[in-house]
């Protein structure tokens, strides 16, 4: 891999690791700010200390969730909690708890809570929860939804394809390799132009299936931020196909024994590449326990190529409403 972390262009307090509310937004509980890449490091000892692997605790999707001025995401710690707020603002402020707050202190949420619908008129919703949380929601007067279930992978098994389970994978894939000779490598700054051109294709012809597929935002953030973090925590591979881009995949660790499947994007004019690149995703992730590859948006296409993959188990994710 060819890309280095760079240094974040804000400090950050060593105490509490952040700085003090950003200036002119009157409206931040004080202790919050702009999450920014260098905040991935301390985000996942903390959330890898407090046993969370959803999807949503993944460091790189929490910074390119942050799109300003339409979405913007604030990080701080408000008595003894780690805390990660959405903001937007339509036609009023309102500010919304990505997730709960680190530990879920019921007490100090409940104040947090208190105090954003202070500030802005407006009682904040959690987007996303694990089941171990959403047991709580009742304790901070709020209702836990099931937002839908996420799909976690042994990459060793994928890796070796073994078996009358993996069957119909191992001919898709042999095919493939055998018909068009896929070319597999890292990801380097030279093929974010080209990652961006692929994007942007997919963008229009699966946005006429699906106009509510949401992640064409941060995964372009995601790749204009691409040199941000190191290989461990944000990888990245491309797919050629007679020398042109036919794929890409970014990835990284979460936790100490599991990994994220970040994005995965390939040509929707390409029969099959989507199985080649998720499968050689997964060998470069082998050293990995488990793989979180997030969940299925309730299609049926990405539900049948997800589960040709063999999940050892799917976990579901809530949404936490008053």
């Amino acid at each position: 891999m060819t890309h280095t972390k760079a240094r974040s262009t804000r400090e950050i307090n060593a105490d509490n690791h952040v700085s003090e509310s950003p200036d002119g937004i009157a409206d931040v509980p004080e202790g919050f700010r702009e999450i920014v890449p260098g905040d991935t490091s301390w985000l996942f000892n903390t959330f890898d200390a407090a046993g969370k692997r959803a999807w949503c605790y993944y460091g790189p999707f929490l910074t390119c969730y942050h799109l300003p001025p339409g979405r913007s995401v604030f990080v701080g710690t408000f008595e003894s909690t780690t805390c990660l707020l959405t903001k937007t603002e339509r036609k009023q402020v309102v500010y919304n708890f990505i997730v709960p707050p680190v530990p879920f202190d019921v007490d100090v949420t409940r104040r947090l809570i208190g105090e954003i619908e202070d500030r802005t008129g407006v009682y904040p919703r959690v987007q996303w929860c694990d089941a171990e949380d959403a047991e709580r929601a009742s304790d901070i007067g709020m209702v836990a939804q099931e937002k839908e279930k996420e799909y976690f992978y042994d990459p060793a098994k994928i890796s070796a394809l073994e078996g009358s389970r993996y069957k119909e994978l191992r001919k898709r894939i042999r095919r493939l390799d055998r018909d068009h000779s896929p070319v597999f490598r890292e990801l380097g700054e030279a093929d974010i132009a080209g990652c961006h051109q692929l994007l942007n294709h997919w963008r229009k012809v699966q946005g006429r299936k699906h106009s509510f597929l949401l992640d064409w935002g941060y995964t372009r953030a995601a790749l204009d931020r691409f040199s941000d973090w190191g290989v461990q925590d944000l990888g990245g591979w491309c797919l050629e196909v007679r020398g042109q881009l036919a794929a890409f995949a970014l990835a990284g660790r979460m936790a100490s024994d599991q990994a994220c499947f970040f994005v995965a994007k390939a040509d929707p004019d390409f029969s099959g590449i989507s199985d080649f690149l998720r499968y050689r995703v997964y060998q470069a992730l082998s050293g990995f326990r488990l793989v979180n590859d997030a969940g299925d948006l309730d299609l049926p296409g990405l539900r049948q190529h997800k589960r040709r993959f063999r999940p050892v188990e799917l976990r579901p994710v809530y949404t936490l409403k008053r």
